[in-house]
């Protein structure tokens, strides 16, 4: 049965959970004085906000809305900590300055008149409501079966859930849910919901069943830890990216290999990549149709993405990487069809093009089976693990949650992980395969091989 886990193992990891229309949130204002005014520019800081919770953001003057910044505008913003808004010179003049940003085609405009320079504020707003969890169904208050399960869901769109049975840890999870092996006794089941803002709710749903005995009295949630083994620190993103925005050009191969020559290049502060277009459909990053070619500036020559290769500008240590993925079917590339066509996530990369080291994690292969792989800076990938494990099969054409996590161990070696369908399906452990262990931090990212694919909520945590 999918979702089928023995009690003493952890239930699940990360998926994704669409679930009915979000209610209204509520929200918290912070308001920034100008840090710096001049006849040019007005400059703001912005601290203490995280950027994944950004609702929306406004220049406003004497408690009114001036100019509105649009949401992903807003959350670079906050990422960078700084604003800086040209000033209007001339009265009458129309000509508005730009804030730079590289994300879009559509560039936001944003300006204040020189009268309004000492009295403008920026107002950034944040989601600050944690979801509600409710139970759907469980079993009976008392029955004879060793197996149990659970569905369950969130009053907000896209919320991911953590679960637990009796005392034991709390792991990610997605419904249904199902326990095997229950033992004789009574037993608790728990379950939160998380939004895409990092909201928790600080009082689980609970459900009480007994097996051969009677229910007992419910256990009393306890708050929300300052930590959790898959996920590390409530609320403690490092990164996240739900590609929204207008469609358009993210960043792609033109980009990277024009430097700072071309400022009409799609340049994006979070992405760049060696290696075809990301493109920004419907509010998901997607590869384009993939075809061999070296893309233009606008990819309006096509997308190259036979081979996709995308990372992040940053580097991490121990990390959790998850995404949501939809594979939409491979094709035959330039060379044919090949077992190891497919996706792969990028745990920990080192370098730029040419020599790199690296791990990744191969979640969705046109073999079928998963793999943990790692190279040492040579042209040669050394397996660290792989397996058939129960759903390793490509998926086609459907939503999944996949990804894995990277973590140094005392004794020297790499620990690492990969998720499929929202659960870890296999492990490993470097203890020098091929070369030393990698445990100086790296990039993350998504790499494609002669696959069609879109991706969303790229969501970095650390581990712990």
């Amino acid at each position: 049965m999918a979702g089928s886990r023995a009690l003493g193992v952890a239930a699940a990891t990360a998926l994704l959970a669409l679930v009915p229309a979000a209610p209204a949130s509520a929200a918290e204002k912070r308001v920034f004085e100008p840090t710096k005014t001049s006849n040019n520019a007005v400059t703001f800081h912005v601290r203490g906000v995280n950027a994944r919770r950004v609702l929306r953001a406004s220049l406003v003057r004497r408690g009114q809305v001036r100019r509105r910044i649009r949401r992903e505008t807003a959350r670079r913003v906050v990422r960078r900590g700084v604003l800086r808004v040209p000033v209007r010179r001339a009265r009458g003049h129309r000509k508005m300055a730009r804030i730079v940003s590289h994300a879009s085609a559509r560039r936001s405009r944003l300006w204040v008149r020189r009268v309004a320079r000492t009295s403008v504020r920026l107002k950034v707003v944040t989601d600050t409501a944690a979801p509600e969890t409710r139970i759907a169904s469980g079993p009976a208050a008392t029955t004879d079966s060793h197996e149990a399960e659970f569905r369950f869901g969130a009053d907000e769109k896209r919320s991911t859930f953590q679960c637990r049975v009796d005392s034991f840890d709390w792991r990610s999870c997605t419904s249904p849910i199902t326990y095997t092996e229950v033992p004789d006794g009574g037993h608790t089941f728990s379950v939160r919901a998380r939004d895409r803002f990092g909201n928790v709710d600080a009082t689980p749903a609970t459900r009480a069943w007994g097996v051969g005995a009677a229910a007992p009295e419910p256990i009393e949630p306890a708050s929300v830890p300052e930590a959790t083994p898959e996920l590390g620190a409530v609320g403690d993103t490092l990164l996240f990216d739900d590609f929204a925005g207008a469609d358009g050009v993210i960043t792609n191969h033109y980009a990277f290999w024009h430097g700072d020559d071309d400022d009409s290049a799609f340049r994006d502060d979070i992405w760049e990549m060696e290696s075809g277009c990301a493109l920004r459909r419907d509010n998901a990053l997607w590869t384009g149709v993939p075809t061999s070619n070296i893309p233009n500036r606008d990819c309006s020559n096509g997308s190259g993405s036979e081979v996709f290769r995308l990372w992040t500008k940053r580097s991490f240590q121990n990390v959790s990487v998850t995404l949501s993925l939809r594979n939409n079917g491979y094709v035959s590339g330039a060379v044919g069809e090949r077992s190891w066509d497919g996706i792969k996530v990028w745990l920990r990369r080192q370098g730029g093009t040419g020599p790199v080291r690296l791990y990744t994690a191969e979640v969705n292969r046109r073999q079928g089976n998963v793999i943990i792989q790692k190279k040492c800076g040579d042209a040669d990938y050394h397996i660290i693990g792989q397996g058939w494990p129960e759903g390793s099969a490509a998926s086609i054409g459907t939503w999944e949650n996949v990804g894995g996590s990277v973590t140094n161990l005392p004794d020297g070696s790499v620990k690492l992980t990969v998720i499929r369908h929202g659960r870890t399906v296999l492990e490993a452990t470097d203890t020098g395969i091929g070369c030393a262990p990698i445990t100086s931090g790296g990039r993350v990212g998504i790499r494609g091989d002669y696959t069609n694919f879109n991706a969303d909520d790229f969501l970095v945590v650390p581990t712990v």
